[in-house]
């Protein structure tokens, strides 16, 4: 296994995180980013230690900002009330445990990761080599789920990796539309009705320009931040700026009489594309349909590619409407390295997402 950091064949958005940091693109995203080199596989590794203010993507202590964000949004102040004390004793167990100090593997990092196509013998190496050069740290590969890696589940297991569930996520097989019931198509058929109304344009990635940054952002931040949660990763102008000019990230947008309200970036790999870029003007009045067209774009995309499209989490009554089937994903978690202070939090997770969380997922289709 090498480091190559130095290599010019690192991918583009790589080798940007490398050189600025990943605050330049997430500010709150605050970690070590590396690569590897694996076989013909760049490797992208997030490294953390404490970094307590930071998004889930890097951070496992991230899940009480979160939960604490949840309750405030949902309006519920007995309940936070009631929870004050669980939420200290919770913080003073994870950091006293230094749950934060840990290594993920194949972490770009987004909310979705896609991996590539791995041999068992390479995923022995990569855990070989951390276990070597970070002793003290937790190790952990995140975005796992049967349908797309199971064979790397597998061959994590083997090697005594925890699968600790993270969330539901959704899949869409575009090319066998006979698999779709009847409600399926009718559904997608009306979405696609919307691309008639009158002052709609579809933008592709070579028609976006440096000036659309700031409306990219603002569209993002309106849904990802503003509708769901501050602990989503906080992109910065720079990141859609790459994007752009760089296409580390394939655009795809809508406009509205000239104005740019609907976005959507997607990246691929191994057969699967997932976009963590998705935005559009939440002010606009629903029944126009910016989410609807923007799944349009995505199911369009995918079926022109042959790609199996990974819509991540959710939404979830919208995607299983128009087809997409729902995966729990885990992450699958090292620490039979560590102490057994050091282990206590991540048995507390497993028992908690596992026996609790999982259930709930599956049972009300979350």
């Amino acid at each position: 296994m090498k480091n190559s950091e130095e290599s010019n064949a690192v991918p583009e958005f790589y080798r940007l995180l490398l050189e600025e940091g990943s605050q330049n693109y997430a500010a709150n995203v605050n970690t070590t980013f590396k690569i590897l080199k694996v076989g013909e596989h760049f490797i992208p590794l997030t490294i953390n230690e404490t970094e307590w203010e930071n998004s889930y993507v890097v951070s496992p202590y991230a899940i009480i900002p979160y939960m604490k964000e949840e309750m405030k949004r949902n309006c519920f102040p007995f309940m936070r009330l009631l929870f004050a004390p669980v939420f200290l004793l919770t913080k003073w167990l994870l950091k006293g445990c230094r749950v934060n100090k840990v290594v993920m593997v194949n972490n770009h990092p987004l909310s979705t990761n896609l991996y590539p196509e791995f041999t068992e013998d390479q995923v022995k190496e990569i855990h070989l080599d951390l276990l070597e050069n970070y002793p003290d740290h937790a190790i952990i590969f995140r975005s796992l789920n049967p349908y797309s890696e199971g064979k790397l589940m597998q061959w994590v297991e083997r090697m005594k990796y925890r699968f600790i569930t993270n969330r539901s996520i959704y899949f869409y097989t575009p090319n066998h539309p006979e698999k779709l019931k009847f409600k399926h198509r009718h559904k997608q058929k009306k979405d696609k009705g919307l691309f008639q109304q009158g002052g709609i344009e579809i933008l592709l990635h070579e028609s976006f320009k440096e000036e659309d940054v700031p409306t990219i952002k603002k569209l993002y931040d309106l849904l990802y931040l503003e509708k769901y949660s501050y602990q989503n990763p906080q992109f910065t102008e720079a990141f859609f700026k790459a994007a752009i000019l760089k296409k580390t990230f394939v655009l795809t947008g809508i406009r509205l009489h000239g104005k740019l309200v609907g976005v959507m970036g997607y990246f691929e790999r191994n057969g699967v594309m997932t976009p963590p870029i998705v935005g559009y003007d939440t002010t606009l009045p629903q029944s126009l349909g910016l989410y609807r067209m923007l799944t349009v774009l995505m199911f369009e995309e995918a079926k022109k590619k042959e790609l199996l499209l990974h819509m991540s989490s959710g939404a979830a009554k919208f995607k299983r409407g128009r087809g997409c089937h729902q995966e729990i994903e885990s992450m699958g978690v090292f620490t039979a390295h560590l102490p057994l202070y050091r282990r206590i939090p991540w048995a507390l997770f497993s028992f908690l997402f596992n026996k609790v969380g999982k259930p709930i997922l599956i049972s009300q289709k979350l």
